[in-house]
């Protein structure tokens, strides 16, 4: 169990490495996501509703965006460089194998819109200070399901040997449903009303389960 974690930690650090290294994806996701804080700021100041009803569908835009990312350099990486098969050998489970890059793509999901968010709020001020834990909450929630999942489409992706473009529809058809469940949580947080967590539970739970069930679908194609 020990050098399985440790070789999960590897791997994750090993993606860091590789996306710093190549420097496109993550200058593309940096440019876009500092891109889209700046023209939705910019928008929000002169839209009748204000920068707050821009925040929810537009947040929406770009974790998806760097879900299709993330999911790039998620499975389909290692496939293309030919170090799959070597992984596949290693001492980790086809689970801890996809729980790794799941961690690796929510990770790289959620840092992208926090500079989305940054960007955004220096420009426009969305959001309200009585709701940046539930903020914090929901940004969460969303990055660890839509890293789940990037990486399960990935795994897909390569096993069907399908062709790239497909990526970003499957990953809205298996994210649609949660989004959907999500959306009303960030419109009361884009309006400033504070919800309790026992009523934003859902979004968490929603996340383990897909994760839970990915990693178990996972061994029949890795």
């Amino acid at each position: 169990m020990e050098s399985e974690l440790r070789a999960a930690l590897r791997l994750i650090w090993k993606d860091a490495v590789s996306d710093y290294r190549g420097k496109l994806s993550v200058y593309s996701q940096a440019v876009f996501a500092a891109g889209a804080g700046v023209s939705v700021g910019l928008v929000g100041e002169v839209y009748p509703w204000g920068p707050e009803a821009l925040l929810p569908p537009s947040i929406v835009v770009v974790m998806v965006f760097n879900a299709v990312f993330a999911a790039y350099s998620s499975f389909i990486r290692e496939a293309e460089a030919g170090t799959l098969d070597a992984i596949r050998m290693s001492p980790l489970t086809p689970s801890t194998f996809y729980a790794a890059k799941a961690v690796y793509s929510s990770l790289n999901i959620a840092l992208y819109t926090i500079l989305y968010l940054a960007v955004l709020q220096i420009l426009a001020q969305p959001l309200k200070a009585s709701v940046a834990f539930q903020m914090v909450y929901w940004l969460a929630a969303a990055s660890i399901m839509l890293g789940a999942v990037a990486s399960f489409a990935s795994a897909l992706m390569v096993y069907s040997e399908a062709r790239a473009p497909l990526m970003p529809a499957v990953i809205l058809a298996l994210s649609a449903p949660y989004i959907g469940s999500a959306a009303p949580h960030i419109n009361l947080i884009a309006q400033g009303t504070p919800t309790a967590l026992s009523e934003m539970a859902g979004l968490m739970l929603a996340p383990a389960a897909f994760t839970l069930l990915a990693s178990l679908l996972v061994r029949a194609v890795l």
